[in-house]
């Protein structure tokens, strides 16, 4: 077959040799085979994607029969929109899906897309193509359904390692190791599935190794070079030391040009969206917000997990204020973000109340330089102790919340902060609905224990929690 197969290749035969190529690597499961298969792939003619509204028909309709020449455009664009719901009706045209989730029953779910799109390609033959979409999928555990629905959305990740494990394609080995040392689920208990999901399809792979001599494993990866396209070098550009120097001189538009344009050169759409945050131009604002709903997950990374989108504040190209932790932060994410270029410019951090100290601590310390604001609560004063002795932030957000310390005196707490933050230059605090302390007898010490003090900001949902403040030195009342 390997004859044929090269026979095909030196006609230029390439729908022929793609045939060839996939019923090759159904012998044999063969990496070398596998990676042909794409090689093959690129000098052939690709479906057009539509419009992105009009992806979700048209992914179905060009899906609903097994095309050799398709799969690679419809698994390029399989995680399109993949959150979004369908029709009922929709779903119903894959009666396979009863079978699949008998769980579902009527629930017209999130990610309906993903579910309709996996019920298409699950019924098409073994193809190493359709690998890198499932894998991803028992990575990033997109679905995350809760109460009755649990057992259903568990079926799917089952139906989807069960399917990976079918085609016992060993190239997505590493994927499966980072779900096991690195899961992505909402909770602990889809956490801890995934782990349990990807080590059963390590194992299927592992007792089914593949068959191609080496002899000719080693010449078809010869095969798979001589039809790799012709890659011009372009001038070595170290962005990442540019990205450095506009990140610590966010105000330079010098240094802010000179970035976009590298990174425009090297094809990265962050190049615009800093020229586009630096326009004074309307219609700037609208096509920087597009690039950032397309960007989001590619720009971040883990550090999406970490972040949520609408605490997380853009200016001129860069993250410069966030939130440390969502409710479905897996644990290992806090040490993993440390010296992720998107928290180079980062200058405010505030913490969800889900997070723990040490965990915002850790987060805090790994930035490049100290942040100008951050939160403060006795508990996050503790950890960031622990880990340095003095910080010099210019202003916290002070929060009095209790935790496993136990109560402790809110001027008692201050006198530390004085000495931990000596340039802190403005105080925010924060009363709860019903603060255990006098706000007005805190404030009025705050100056004579900071000697850089120039504003106190005091903000309660109550009005009538800030009576009595009215009048004090550098005091700003907020009702929020």
């Amino acid at each position: 077959m390997l004859a044929e197969l090269r026979a095909a290749i030196d006609a230029g035969g390439w729908p022929r040799a793609l045939d060839l190529a996939l019923a090759a690597w159904r012998e044999t499961r063969a990496p070398a085979l596998a990676d042909l298969v794409d090689a093959i792939v690129r000098r052939c003619e690709q479906p057009q994607v539509p419009a992105w509204h009009q992806v979700q028909a048209w992914w179905m309709e060009l899906a609903a029969t097994y095309q050799p020449l398709a799969v690679s455009v419809l698994v390029a664009t399989a995680t399109e929109r993949q959150s979004r719901p369908v029709e009922p009706a929709e779903l119903a045209r894959f009666t396979e899906l009863g079978a699949l989730v008998p769980e579902l029953g009527d629930k017209l779910p999130d990610h309906g897309c993903l579910i309709a799109r996996f019920a298409a390609l699950r019924e098409w033959p073994d193809d190493p193509r359709v690998t890198p979409v499932l894998a991803g999928w028992l990575h990033e555990a997109p679905i995350e359904w809760r109460d009755h629905h649990v057992d259903a959305m568990r079926g799917i990740y089952r139906a989807i390692a069960t399917r990976l494990a079918a085609i016992g394609d060993p190239r997505v080995r590493l994927r499966l190791a980072t779900t096991i040392a690195e899961p992505r689920g909402q909770s602990h208990a889809t956490r801890a599935y995934q782990v349990e999901l990807a080590t059963e399809v390590l194992a299927a792979l592992a007792a089914r190794p593949p068959t191609l001599p080496a002899a000719d494993a080693e010449r078809v990866a010869r095969w798979c070079t001589e039809l790799a396209p012709a890659i011009a070098t372009p001038a070595t550009i170290d962005v990442m030391a540019l990205w450095r120097e506009a990140a610590q001189a966010p105000d330079d538009d010098a240094r802010l040009m000179v970035l976009a344009d590298a990174l425009i050169e090297c094809g990265d759409d962050r190049g615009e969206l800093i020229a586009l945050q630096c326009s004074p131009e309307p219609e700037a604002y609208e096509r920087a917000r597009q690039l950032l709903y397309q960007n989001w997950e590619r720009w971040l990374g883990d550090l999406v997990l970490l972040v949520k989108r609408t605490r997380t504040v853009f200016r001129r190209g860069f993250i410069v204020e966030i939130q440390v932790g969502r409710y479905t932060t897996p644990p290992w994410v806090f040490a993993k973000v440390r010296g992720h270029r998107e928290l180079l410019a980062v200058r405010t951090l505030r913490a969800h109340h889900t997070t723990e100290a040490v965990q915002f601590a850790e987060v805090v310390d790994g930035l490049p330089q100290v942040p100008e604001r951050i939160e403060v609560t006795p508990a996050i004063l503790d950890a960031l102790v622990e880990r340095r002795e003095q910080w010099p932030v210019r202003a916290i957000e002070y929060r009095h919340r209790y935790d496993a310390s136990g109560r402790r005196a809110v001027a008692d707490v201050f006198a530390r902060i004085a000495t931990v933050m000596p340039e802190l230059a403005e105080i925010r605090l924060e009363l709860g609905s019903r603060p255990n302390y006098d706000p007005a007898t805190v404030v009025a010490t705050l100056p004579a224990a900071f000697s850089k003090l120039t504003r106190i900001v005091v903000a309660a949902r109550d009005p009538a929690l800030l009576v009595g403040l009215a009048g004090l030195p550098m005091v700003e009342l907020v009702t929020v």
